[in-house]
C-alpha cells in the first residue's frame, strides 16, 4: 500500500512538472524586510509543488547553524476557486520532532498569499536552537478551501540540500504517519537568524579557601552575565571543574539569558578531600553553548588543616588554673 502511495506522489510530482514553474527571486519581495537578519540555510532549486490543504500538513528537515532562529520564508502561493476569506489561516510552526510539540509558530491569512509562487515571510517568536542539530518546518493549512502550493525540487541522483529532507503526512492508511517524499526531494525555503544579536559570556570570580577541615564540606557562589548585544540569547553550561573534592553547581546551566536579565548567582557546594594538610588547585570553566571560544575560568585553591593530636600538655594551662581555683578560691 505504501508503494502504491509513493508510485501516486511521483506521477502527481512529474505531472506538475509538465507545468513551466519560474524560480521566485527575492526581488519579488521587500528588501528592507530583511534588515537585521542573517540568512542561514536555504534551498532555492523547484520545479514541483506539493498541494497542503487542511488536514494535509508538509514538512522540511533542515540543520540551522546559527541561533537563535528568527524566522523562515516558504516559496509558495495560493490556489483554488474561490478567494480565501481573511479569517482562513496557514501556519508554520518549528519542531524538534515531527510528531513532537511545537517549539514556536505563528499564522498568516491566507490571503497574503500570492496566486503567483512568491516567497513569504514567517516571522514568529524566536527561539534558542542547537546549532548543526536538525529541526522541522512543518506548514499547516487551516483554510476549508483551496491548497496552498509549497514548491519544492526532487532530483533522483543529486541532493539540492544534504542538510534535511521533505515528508508529508500519510493518512491513507489506518496509521496516521509521516513518510519522505522519494528520492532527493526538499521543499523551498530559506532561515534567518540575528544580525547584531550575539550572546556574550562574562565571569569574574576567585575561590580561595585555605585551612579547611579535611572531610568538611563548604559553600560558596559566583554571577555570570551576558553582556553581548542587547536581547541577544545566551546558552551555558559549566563544562569542567576540579577532579578532587565533591562538587555540585545549583543551576549547573541554563538557556535564554539576556543582558537585560543581569546577574546569574550560581551556587557552589563541595566536599572537602580527606587528606590532611595538603593543597589542591584548579579551576571551574563555564562556556558559552553556542560557541565553544567563549569561556570563563573561575581559578581554585584549596588546603586542608593538619590534624591536631591531642596531648595533655595543651591541656596544663586550664589544669593550674583549677588546682588554684581548688586551693586558694582563685
Amino acid at each position: 500500500m505504501r508503494h502504491k502511495k509513493t508510485g501516486l506522489l511521483i506521477i502527481l510530482l512529474v505531472v506538475v512538472s509538465l507545468i513551466p514553474l519560474s524560480e521566485a527571486d527575492d526581488t519579488d519581495v521587500d528588501p528592507l524586510i530583511d534588515e537585521g537578519y542573517i540568512l542561514d540555510q536555504m534551498q532555492t532549486e523547484n520545479g514541483f509543488f506539493y498541494p497542503v490543504s487542511l488536514n494535509n500538513p508538509a514538512a522540511q528537515k533542515f540543520t540551522p547553524a546559527i541561533s537563535p532562529l528568527a524566522k523562515v520564508r516558504l516559496l509558495i502561493r495560493y490556489e483554488g476557486d474561490f478567494a480565501p476569506s481573511p479569517s482562513q489561516l496557514i501556519q508554520v510552526s518549528i519542531r524538534k520532532f515531527l510528531d513532537g510539540e511545537d517549539l514556536t509558530s505563528v499564522k498568516i491569512p491566507a490571503t497574503m498569499v500570492e496566486t503567483e509562487e512568491t516567497w513569504v515571510n514567517f516571522d514568529f517568536d524566536d527561539i534558542t536552537i542547537t546549532p548543526e542539530e536538525p529541526y522541522y518546518i512543518v506548514l499547516e493549512s487551516l483554510i476549508s478551501q483551496g491548497e496552498i502550493y509549497w514548491f519544492s525540487m526532487q532530483n533522483m541522483d543529486t541532493d539540492m540540500y544534504d542538510r534535511g529532507e521533505a515528508y508529508y503526512l500519510d493518512s491513507s492508511g489506518s496509521i496516521v504517519s509521516w513518510e519522505m517524499f522519494p528520492g532527493f526531494t526538499d521543499f523551498c525555503f530559506k532561515s534567518y537568524s540575528y544580525a547584531g544579536k550575539i550572546p556574550d559570556l562574562s565571569c569574574h570570580a576567585v575561590f580561595g579557601w585555605p585551612d579547611q577541615q579535611p572531610g568538611g564540606t563548604l559553600s560558596d557562589d559566583f554571577s555570570i552575565r551576558n553582556i553581548g548585544d542587547s536581547h541577544s540569547l545566551l546558552n551555558w553550561e559549566i563544562v569542567s571543574f576540579p577532579e578532587w573534592g565533591n562538587w555540585t553547581f545549583t543551576p549547573s546551566s541554563g538557556f535564554d539569558l539576556e543582558p537585560e536579565d543581569g546577574e546569574l548567582t550560581i551556587s557552589v557546594t563541595v566536599e572537602v578531600p580527606d587528606d590532611e594538610n595538603q593543597a589542591f588547585s584548579g579551576e571551574i570553566v563555564v562556556a558559552n553553548s553556542q560557541d565553544e571560544t567563549d569561556t570563563a575560568v573561575i581559578p581554585v585553591s584549596l588546603s586542608t588543616e593538619k590534624a591536631k593530636v591531642f596531648s595533655w600538655m595543651d591541656q596544663l594551662p586550664w589544669v593550674i588554673q583549677w588546682v588554684l581555683d581548688v586551693l586558694f578560691g582563685l
